[in-house]
């Protein structure tokens, strides 16, 4: 009932965050079968009960999923961390003041697709979680989707990030610590494509 009155766009944004968590531990370097546990329930959780939270603010039983899934997703990350999401979207806000949760919604599928090519198999166990076929591909898809949906995914250039910017973001985005746990080392060349291929 606390949440009850959260506008519907830091509704979507802390959603996502939360979902950005579970999915993130699930592929991180530190993940254990206890952190993946929590991430699937919160996967499910969340999936489900995050575009009728945004859409329908005072459906009570939408909201406790949420604080549930974003509960079981907090434990998730505690165990196993974080990744490569992470250490853009800290970048980007700490550089343009982007908040969060849209951070990360800008980059979740892009990131997810750079890393599906050594956790294809966890994200077909994430399409599984949110109903969809259990597919690499399709569950990138239904996340892009579920951001889209609930209007919490702009391009990088909405809040202020220019050309001339991205070499300087994408240092940062190497020096955080979270970008150490992504299932795949990424270089700086491949931290900038993705951020210009989000302009």
């Amino acid at each position: 009932e606390l949440t009850v009155g959260l506008p519907p766009r830091p509704t979507a944004g802390t959603g996502i965050d939360a979902l950005t968590h579970a999915i993130e531990s699930l592929t991180s370097k530190g993940r254990t079968p206890v952190s993946a546990a929590y991430a699937h329930e919160a996967i499910k959780l969340i999936s489900k009960a995050l575009p009728i939270a945004v859409k329908e603010g005072t459906n009570v039983d939408a909201r406790g999923d949420m604080l549930m899934g974003a509960h079981l997703a907090g434990l998730a990350l505690t165990l196993s961390g974080l990744g490569l999401v992470h250490g853009i979207a800290h970048s980007v806000s700490a550089h343009v003041g982007a908040a969060h949760g849209e951070a990360l919604a800008t980059v979740l599928p892009e990131v997810m697709e750079f890393n599906s090519r050594e956790v294809s198999d966890i994200y077909a166990t994430v399409g599984n979680d949110m109903g969809v076929s259990a597919n690499s591909d399709t569950a990138i898809e239904a996340v892009r989707d579920l951001a889209d949906s609930i209007q919490i995914r702009n391009a990088l250039s909405h809040y202020g990030v220019k050309q001339e910017m991205v070499a300087d973001i994408a240092k940062t985005v190497l020096a955080d610590s979270v970008t150490s746990n992504n299932p795949i080392a990424p270089s700086d060349g491949e931290v900038q494509g993705i951020l210009t291929s989000r302009l």
